[in-house]
């Protein structure tokens, strides 16, 4: 099952939310190979660390797109400073007519 999950520097608290279909380790053995990344690039620039073992859930869902949109949500919720984009291109209609459901949704 797929993941939306949540990444905080250990020294300066900023955060990165991302999404994967794949199990969150191999994504997070990913992430730390990689050094185009936003997070390696925050890693490398500001000489921060990573808390890679405090990564965590925020939500579980298998199919792709209902994936890609609780990831955009949460983007859009908490607004993490260390992603580069918005993840999923959601209408701002979406967030201006469903609030009150967004607002039930249940976050993990």
């Amino acid at each position: 099952m797929g993941v939306v999950y949540d990444i905080t520097c250990n020294d300066c608290g900023e955060h990165y939310i991302g999404e994967t279909a794949r199990t969150l380790d191999k994504r997070l053995g990913e992430e730390q190979k990689q050094t185009t990344s936003a997070i390696r690039e925050h890693q490398s620039q500001a000489n921060h660390e990573i808390d890679w073992e405090g990564v965590k859930i925020r939500d579980k869902e298998s199919i792709d797109v209902k994936r890609k949109i609780k990831e955009a949500i949460h983007i859009r919720r908490q607004r993490p400073t260390l992603n580069r984009d918005g993840g999923y291109d959601l209408p701002a209609i979406f967030f201006t007519t469903c609030c009150h459901v967004i607002k039930k949704i249940a976050f993990t």
